[in-house]
């Protein structure tokens, strides 16, 4: 089974940083996953709430066997929160900003926690929280990040408390370090361009031959993020999205009649004309007295 959650917000009760392209990211990645033979469940704007995704990756994690795949993709603000259980050495806790409330990073642990299954986490946002989705006039771009309701002191050390790679039972792809900005354009979120149009054309491909790939595209001068990927050596090296499935096979054709035996056909034939010749014989006979 290959399933995948999409979220996708671009418009925000009562924010005036509103986005534009992230609704039409996840759409992009669901066209493609589903090529891939995924069934995708898509989560746009104000349906993308706190209770219905984590309902859904928890119900999508919980039910999937160790064989199958699983991806999860967001797209919209990202920010960070003071923490409040001390497990970040820097005091914050990064987050989704999804529609009604944030999806701290804890939390996201706690759900991924019980995975069993392959799974990619797709994050195209701010997820680092130090980036803002705001307008950037220098480069014409806007940044996906939300300001946190708390200021982070401008003084304060970005230093993190992570799983190491080889402990994480997912693979992240991030569209950028912990430490920049992510953009979008009028074409969209310019990870997802970058690596959708990789993908595309060289699909299919591993974890570590994609990061190769993108690097080429991002950071650059103009563009100055990122992109991450994490996870274990056996994952990244790994066929992205466990593969395309192949085919069924299609149903065995039977093998064709065997051909008739011409000499039995012969034989049945002649025999009915004899019977048949022998029979009007008699009538003849018979008639003439």
């Amino acid at each position: 089974m290959k399933q995948a959650i999409l979220v996708g917000i671009n418009d925000y009760p009562g924010w005036e940083n509103d986005l534009t392209q992230c609704v039409n990211d996840a759409t992009k990645w669901g066209n493609f996953l589903q090529s891939l033979g995924y069934q995708c469940n898509y989560i746009f704007n104000a349906n993308a709430t706190w209770a219905r995704v984590t309902g859904d990756l928890k119900t999508m994690i919980d039910n999937a066997s160790a064989e199958d795949n699983l991806v999860f993709f967001y797209s919209g603000h990202g920010s960070y929160e003071w923490d409040l259980n001390n497990d970040e050495a820097d005091g914050w806790d990064e987050v989704l900003c999804l529609y009604d409330q944030d999806f701290l990073d804890d939390d996201f642990r706690k759900i991924l926690n019980n995975l069993k299954s392959s799974m990619t986490v797709i994050l195209d946002c701010c997820f680092g929280g130090t980036g803002t989705r705001l307008m950037s006039n220098d480069v014409g771009l806007k940044r996906k990040f939300r300001q946190p309701k708390t200021d982070m002191p401008l003084t304060a050390k970005r230093s993190k408390s992570f799983l190491s790679d080889e402990a994480m039972p997912e693979i992240l792809l991030s569209a950028c370090s912990d430490d920049e900005y992510s953009y979008e354009d009028e074409n969209g979120g310019l990870f997802s361009r970058f690596a959708l149009n990789i993908l595309n054309e060289l699909y299919p491909i591993d974890y570590n031959a994609f990061g190769t790939k993108i690097s080429g595209h991002l950071p650059s001068r103009k563009y100055p993020q990122t992109p991450q990927i994490e996870g274990s050596s056996e994952n990244k090296a790994g066929v992205m999205f466990g593969g395309k499935e192949s085919p069924p096979d299609p149903p065995p054709t039977p093998d064709p009649p065997p051909p008739p035996d011409d000499s039995e056909s012969w034989c049945t034939c002649f025999r009915a004309i004899k019977k048949h010749y022998l029979k009007l014989k008699r009538k003849l006979r018979s008639k003439n007295g």
